[in-house]
């Protein structure tokens, strides 16, 4: 972080993408997580823009600088922090081995 406005996008982004990971992580298995933060930007590009301006869903599309984009990959990566902070369950660790 050399004070370049494009670490502060970077950063973003990837606390953005490791909370959507450790979300997925807990609703599916982690192929599919991958996968899905793997095809997440593509669907940002693809769909997340009309008429030139990015939607709201779409943060890593967003200037570096647009706060509601900084937001909205922090309660990303907060949520995505928090739940893989929780134990996986007996139960869980076998449902995701069968996988």
């Amino acid at each position: 972080m050399t004070g370049h406005i494009l670490a502060v996008g970077m950063a973003r982004n990837f606390l953005g993408y490791l909370g959507l990971a450790l979300l997925l992580r807990i609703l599916m298995s982690p192929r599919i997580a991958a996968t899905i933060v793997t095809v997440f930007p593509i669907a940002c590009a693809a769909f997340g823009v009309h008429h030139g301006v990015a939607a709201p869903w779409a943060w890593p599309l967003h200037d570096p600088t647009y706060l509601p984009a900084f937001i909205a990959a922090i309660i990303v990566g907060a949520a995505g922090l928090t739940a893989g902070a929780l134990p996986l369950t007996a139960d869980r660790m076998a449902r995701l081995s069968q996988q």
